[in-house]
C-alpha cells in the first residue's frame, strides 16, 4: 500500500496581510461597511472591508534532497524491532526496571514502569552501559557508580549511586534496505524512480496546499480583528467554553501544564465567537452556502483527513451542524483569497521549516490589545440584546 504523505508545514509560512481597507470610520477608527441589522442568526457586526486585501504566499519548489529526507523517513518508518536472546550490544534497544537511590534516597523510581534506551548512548553514563553490557532479558543487576560534578544530570553529581536493574527485553532494530523487493512490495511504487517521483508531487501538493490554507486563515482574521462585534447569541458563549476548556484539559494532559485559570481562556472564548458571527455575516452578504452535495462531499473530506472509520461516525461524534458550518467557513475563506491580491514570495523549505519552532505549535489566543482591536469594549458587548 502507498503510503499517504502528510508533512506538517508548522506556521513557517512568509505572509503578509494589509489591514482592511476603508469604507467608512467609527469612533475607535475602524474601516467598515454596515451590515444588515438581524440577517445574522449568530450576532450582529459591522464588517469592515474584506475584498481586495493584500497578501504574500510563500512558495517553494520541493529539492532532490527533501524528497530523499522524505524517503529516508518512509524507511525508517518501516524498521523491524526484533527480540533478541544474546546479551546487549552496543546499538542495541533495551527495555528494563531500575530504581536508583542515594544515601538509600530514591532519586529514580521505575521499578513498576519499565525504562528504556539504546545501549552505547550513555543515557547514564559510560559505567551503567558497561555495566549491564552482556545481560540478557531477566537478568537482574545491582552496582554502584559515582558520579562526577560534570555529569548532566545535577541530582547525580559528585554523588554515589545505587542502581538496581532489572532486564525485561533486549530487542534489535532493523532498517530496511531500499531494493527493488522493499519498493514494489512494501512501499507499493512500480520503481525507484517512480516512488521519487509520487514523492516529489505529493510534497509540492501538501506544500502549496497549506500556503494556500494560511493565506486564507491570515485574510479571515485580519478582516475578525478590524470589524466590529456589537451582539452575538447567548449560546455561543457556553459552546465555546466547553470547547476552549476541553482543548486546553487535553492540553494540560498531554503537557502537564498544572492549572487552566479563566481568564486564560476568555480570548478564546471570544475569538471563536466573533469569528462565528464574522463569518456568517460574510456568508450572508455574497449569498455563500453549502449545498446537501457539497456537505456530503466535505463530511467525507473530513473523515478521511481525521482517519475516522467512516464519515458516519465523524458526523455522529463532531455534529452536523459544525461540520456545516467548519465547510461554510472553508468556503469564505477561499473567497476572501480569490478576491485578493496576493503576491508569490520564496518560502522556507522544509528542513527549515523543521526548526522553525522544535515542531510544536503552541496554544494562544489574543491578547487585550487584539480584543480592543476588533472594535469590542466590556461596554459595548450585547448578549440577546442585554448590555455586558
Amino acid at each position: 500500500m502507498k503510503k499517504a504523505i502528510v508533512y506538517v508545514l508548522i506556521g513557517t509560512m512568509m505572509l503578509s496581510i494589509t489591514a482592511c481597507g476603508k469604507k467608512s470610520e467609527n469612533a475607535n477608527g475602524t474601516e467598515q461597511v454596515t451590515a444588515t441589522e438581524g440577517a445574522n442568526e449568530y450576532g450582529t457586526v459591522d464588517l469592515c472591508t474584506y475584498k481586495g486585501l493584500e497578501a504574500e504566499k510563500s512558495v517553494h519548489e520541493i529539492t532532490d534532497e527533501e524528497v530523499q529526507e522524505e524517503i529516508e523517513s518512509i524507511i525508517d518508518e518501516n524498521q523491524e524491532t526484533v527480540k533478541l536472546d544474546r546479551g546487549i550490544k552496543d546499538g542495541d534497544y533495551v527495555e528494563f526496571y531500575f530504581t536508583a537511590k542515594v544515601d538509600s534516597e530514591t532519586i529514580y523510581d521505575f521499578s513498576e514502569e519499565v525504562y528504556y534506551m539504546t545501549a552505547g548512548e550513555e543515557e547514564f553514563g559510560e559505567e551503567f552501559d558497561k555495566q549491564i553490557d552482556g545481560a540478557k532479558a531477566k537478568d537482574h543487576k545491582t552496582f554502584t557508580i559515582k558520579y562526577d560534578g560534570q555529569y548532566w544530570d545535577e541530582q547525580l553529581q559528585n554523588k554515589s549511586v545505587d542502581y538496581d536493574v532489572t532486564i525485561d527485553g533486549v530487542y534489535e532494530i532493523k532498517t530496511p534496505e531500499l531494493t527493488e523487493e522493499f519498493i514494489k512490495d512494501t512501499l507499493g511504487y512500480e520503481s525507484e524512480e517512480d516512488m521519487r517521483k509520487q514523492v516529489k508531487q505529493q510534497l509540492q501538493e501538501q506544500y502549496d496546499s497549506t500556503a494556500e490554507y494560511n493565506v486564507q486563515t491570515e485574510l479571515l482574521q485580519n478582516v475578525i480583528e478590524n470589524s466590529n462585534v456589537t451582539k452575538y447569541e447567548e449560546g455561543l458563549y457556553d459552546k465555546f467554553k466547553e470547547q476552549v476548556q476541553a482543548e486546553y484539559e487535553a492540553s494540560k494532559e498531554m503537557f502537564g501544564f498544572e492549572t487552566v485559570e479563566e481568564v486564560d481562556i476568555e480570548d478564546e472564548i471570544l475569538y471563536y465567537i466573533y469569528e462565528t458571527v464574522v463569518v456568517q455575516q460574510i456568508a450572508n452578504e455574497e449569498g455563500l452556502s453549502i449545498s446537501d452535495e457539497e456537505y456530503k462531499e466535505g463530511l467525507n473530506t473530513y473523515a478521511i483527513n481525521a482517519e475516522y472509520e467512516s464519515a458516519d461516525s465523524y458526523e455522529q461524534e463532531m455534529g452536523a451542524d459544525n461540520i456545516r458550518f467548519w465547510l461554510l467557513e472553508d468556503k469564505v475563506m477561499k473567497f476572501l483569497a480569490d478576491n485578493a491580491k496576493i503576491t508569490e514570495v520564496e518560502g522556507q523549505s522544509l528542513s527549515e521549516q523543521q526548526g522553525f519552532d522544535g515542531g510544536e505549535e503552541e496554544i494562544e489566543g489574543i491578547d487585550e490589545t487584539e480584543i480592543e482591536d476588533l472594535g469590542l469594549s466590556d461596554e459595548e458587548i450585547i448578549i440577546d440584546g442585554t448590555e455586558e
